[in-house]
Formats: structure tokens, sequence, C-alpha cells
């Protein structure tokens, strides 16, 4: 939801953290400065973005896997824009409290 985007305009400190869903691929940690990218071209780039959050990193590292369980790609959602391909819009874009905060699906049109 774009709630984060509000809170890295306030504060642009972020911390992520990567959890890999293959049980081979390390744990990330990334901890950095985000900046939201509105550049048309940018945002070309990656079907079904309507802007780019980018980090400066100041520390990335790997965190323990332990308590990661095992788990299995089945399909890939609805949801998930690729190239050519128009996602459906979730539901709760539709929201009253959502109407006056999203930006335009319109935005950037190849």
């Amino acid at each position: 939801m774009y709630r984060s985007l509000g809170n890295i305009k306030l504060n642009p400190n972020v911390g992520l953290l990567f959890v890999p869903f293959d049980s081979v691929s390390p744990r990330l940690r990334i901890n950095g400065k985000a900046s939201i990218v509105v550049d048309r071209d940018a945002v070309l780039a990656y079907p079904g973005a309507k802007l780019i959050v980018r980090v400066d990193c100041s520390y990335i590292y790997k965190n323990c896997n332990r308590y990661i369980p095992k788990m299995e790609f089945m399909e890939s959602s609805e949801f998930s824009p690729k190239g050519g391909y128009c996602p459906p819009e979730p539901e709760w874009k539709s929201r009253d409290y959502a109407h006056d905060v999203l930006p335009s699906i319109e935005r950037f049109k190849p």
C-alpha cells in the first residue's frame, strides 16, 4: 500500500529484510536512506511500476535463516505485474480513504 511513501517523505531512513522463499538464498538485511523516483523513463523500465523507491545502502549483511520454513513456489499472483499484462486493481484501492492519496493509474503509459 502507498502508506510507506508518506513515511519515506517524513523520514528516509529505512531497514529492509529480504526473506528467501527458496530455503537456499541468504536472508539479507539492508539499512539505508530511501528516495522516491518519479522519472518517466526510469519507471517505464519496470512493468506495472508507477514510481521507484531507490535505497542508498549504508549496511548490507546476512541475517540468520534458522527459523525460516522451507517454502515452495506454486504460482504467480494475478496481481503480479509483467510486460504486456495489466493486473486487476486490488480491492483496497477503491476504499474511500485511499482515493485522495493514490496516484493516477494513467501517470506513466508506454
